[in-house]
C-alpha cells in the first residue's frame, strides 16, 4: 500500500499543512503581542520581539506559497517556498530558545538561592 503522504492530492495535502501552519502562525503572534506587552519586564525583549516580527511575514508568503506551489502548479518543491519556510521558521525557533533559555537561568538561579536559603 502506498504511503498516506504520497498517496494523498494536493488539496488534502494543502489543507493539512494550512491547519498547521496557521496555527504556528497564531501563535507566533500571540506571542510577539504578550511579548511586546511585557517588554519592561524582560530586559531582552526587542530581541525577541525582532525575531519573532521577522518570520510573521514569511509564515503568511508561505500559506500563499503552499497552495500555489502544491495545488495550482502541482510541484512538491519550490526555492522560494523553501525561503520562506527558513526565514519563517528559523527566526521564531530562535526566539523561541531565546526566550525559554532567559526563563529557564532565571528559574535555575531563583532555585538556587531558594535552595541556599533553606540551609
Amino acid at each position: 500500500m502506498d504511503n498516506s503522504a504520497e498517496s494523498a492530492n494536493p488539496e488534502e495535502e494543502y489543507s493539512r499543512r494550512s491547519k498547521i501552519f496557521t496555527a504556528y502562525t497564531a501563535f507566533v503572534t500571540t506571542l510577539l503581542i504578550a511579548t511586546i506587552a511585557k517588554r519592561a519586564d524582560y530586559p531582552r525583549a526587542y530581541i525577541l520581539s525582532g525575531l519573532l516580527a521577522v518570520s510573521l511575514p514569511s509564515l503568511v508568503a508561505l500559506q500563499f506559497l503552499d497552495f500555489i506551489v502544491l495545488v495550482q502548479q502541482t510541484r512538491r518543491r519550490s526555492r522560494f517556498r523553501g525561503l520562506a519556510v527558513w526565514l519563517g521558521f528559523g527566526p521564531s525557533i530562535a526566539g523561541f530558545a531565546t526566550l525559554i533559555g532567559h526563563f529557564s537561568v532565571i528559574a535555575a538561579v531563583l532555585r538556587c538561592r531558594h535552595e541556599l536559603h533553606e540551609l
